[in-house]
């Protein structure tokens, strides 16, 4: 049998199948009787296909094939393992985000990133700022993708501290606010400390001292980035009390529409066990939005 390579660091990059996956991956080989998918090495290490090696060494009597990879650097290698990983139709919102978070690090660290590049980099990668073009990409807004890179920073310092952890809140329906996730990109060792414990307790992360769990302003102000970015392009004469207004206006109509909609589909929305989780999603990003725009205008 060929000997292939593990690295942990290519291995711990992708979010670890649960075991009910891993048995029916085991027994959709064995009763298949071969490894259909290849298993994708680089340096005879291998990048994608750890579960299915497994199995294989488990049970040297099936069949399996490799696929010779060629990537200019190990950066490289990653954004290939994260860009096949978000192509899964099984992944939790938690581990989507995290793996679009660590696609853009990836994609930013091979070659160079965001970094003046040299002729040879401009053949082999799309040119502009890197989050624009991931989200392109993927669908999905610019800030999306920041923000996705900030959970993944604060996931990978929670993994650091627990395991365990990190992995109930990629497995999703642990009521984790995502952004307390990313607050801990930031925190003290102890900081991330507690809030792992009380992950693994089956606890709600409490709120210290404003760092984090602000879920009390998660039903507030959904239009101030665009409203501000529209204050960008209106005429010198505006005033104080106009940008006042123009943001009061911009809040009420959101709460209005909000109200309006939830009481139109109460009963739909309610009944779906996935709605608390879609709700506390979007307030998150709301809320960083908010402290962007905090950020901007305080400077």
């Amino acid at each position: 049998m060929i000997e292939l390579k593990i690295d942990p660091e290519f291995r711990d990059k992708i979010p670890p199948l649960t075991d009910a996956e891993f048995e029916q991956l085991r027994e959709n080989i064995l009763a298949d009787g071969e490894v259909y998918e290849p298993i994708a090495v680089w340096n005879n290490v291998i990048v994608d296909g750890h579960n299915r090696w497994r199995i294989v060494q488990e049970n040297p009597q099936i069949p399996f094939r490799t696929k010779e990879m060629e990537f200019a650097d190990k950066w490289a290698a990653f954004e290939w393992m994260y860009r096949k990983q978000l192509g899964r139709r099984n992944l939790s919102d938690e581990q989507k985000t995290y793996l679009l978070g660590k696609l853009y690090e990836a994609r930013k660290n091979s070659l160079g990133g965001d970094r003046k590049s040299n002729r040879q980099n401009d053949d082999l990668k799309p040119q502009g700022k890197t989050s624009i073009i991931i989200a392109k990409e993927q669908g999905v807004g610019q800030k999306t993708v920041e923000r996705a890179e900030h959970f993944a920073k604060g996931l990978d310092a929670i993994a650091n501290v627990s395991k365990e952890a990190a992995e109930k809140i990629l497995k999703g329906g642990t009521r984790v606010a995502k952004s307390d996730v990313s607050e801990m990109r930031e925190a003290t060792n102890e900081e991330v400390k507690e809030f792992a414990d009380a992950v693994n307790r089956g606890e709600l992360p409490k709120k210290r001292d404003g760092k984090w769990a602000t879920r009390e302003t998660r039903d507030r102000y959904a239009k101030i980035r665009d409203i501000a970015e529209q204050m960008g392009t209106e005429q010198r004469g505006t005033t104080f009390d106009d940008v006042l207004r123009l943001l009061e206006a911009a809040e009420n109509d959101f709460i209005s529409k909000v109200e309006r909609m939830i009481e139109s589909e109460k009963n739909n929305i309610t009944a779906d066990d996935r709605w608390p989780d879609a709700l506390e999603g979007y307030f998150d990003s709301v809320i960083s939005d908010i402290n962007e725009l905090k950020e901007r205008i305080m400077k």
